[in-house]
C-alpha cells in the first residue's frame, strides 16, 4: 500500500518535489513546488491511509512560515490532523486536529480536537493551495485496499 501510494504522489502532479522523511513510526512525504513560501511544508503519512468503500483516512500536517489563525479561532504555526476523503463526492472533513503555537509541532498544542461519529466535522485542507488538495485528494481515493490489489487478474503483472 505504501509503495502504491508513493508511486501516486510520485507521478500525481509534474513540477511538485516530492521528499521522503521518517519520524516516529510514521513516514512523511513532503508536498512543495516552487510556488511554495519557504517555510510552508504541506505532509502527508502514506502509511496511515485506510481505506473504508469510497471514504479515506490519512494524516496530515503542515507547518507555517509564520502564525497565522485557524478557522477556528486559534493562532498557530504548526498543525497536524487526521483526515477523512469521500471519494465520491471528493470532499474532505477532519476527523481530529491539534494546532502548535511553534513550527515543528513543538509547543503545548493550543487546541486538540477529536470529532465524534455524529458530531459536524471542518471541511478539511481549506487552508491549502488547491493543486495540494487536489493532489492528496486524488492520490488518496486512487488507493486500492491491499486485498482488492491480491485480487485483482492483473496483479503481479
Amino acid at each position: 500500500m505504501v509503495v502504491a501510494l508513493r508511486t501516486l504522489f510520485l507521478t500525481g502532479t509534474a513540477g511538485f518535489a516530492l521528499a521522503a522523511c521518517t519520524l516516529a513510526q510514521a513516514e512523511w512525504f513532503t508536498l512543495n513546488d516552487a510556488t511554495d513560501k519557504p517555510g510552508e511544508v504541506v505532509q502527508v503519512d502514506p502509511t496511515s491511509l485506510t481505506v473504508d468503500g469510497y471514504t479515506r483516512t490519512i494524516h496530515l500536517r503542515l507547518d507555517r512560515d509564520t502564525p497565522r489563525r485557524a478557522a477556528v479561532g486559534v493562532m498557530f504555526r504548526s498543525f497536524e490532523g487526521t483526515v477523512s476523503i469521500d471519494c465520491l463526492s471528493r470532499t474532505s472533513y477532519y476527523d481530529s486536529y491539534t494546532f502548535y503555537p511553534q513550527s515543528n509541532f513543538r509547543g503545548e498544542p493550543v487546541l486538540a480536537r477529536q470529532f465524534g461519529p455524529t458530531e459536524t466535522r471542518l471541511p478539511a485542507m481549506v487552508g491549502l493551495r488547491p493543486e495540494v488538495a487536489g493532489r492528496v485528494i486524488r492520490a488518496a481515493c486512487r488507493a486500492e485496499p491491499p486485498q482488492s490489489r491480491a485480487a485483482s487478474p492483473n496483479a503481479g503483472g
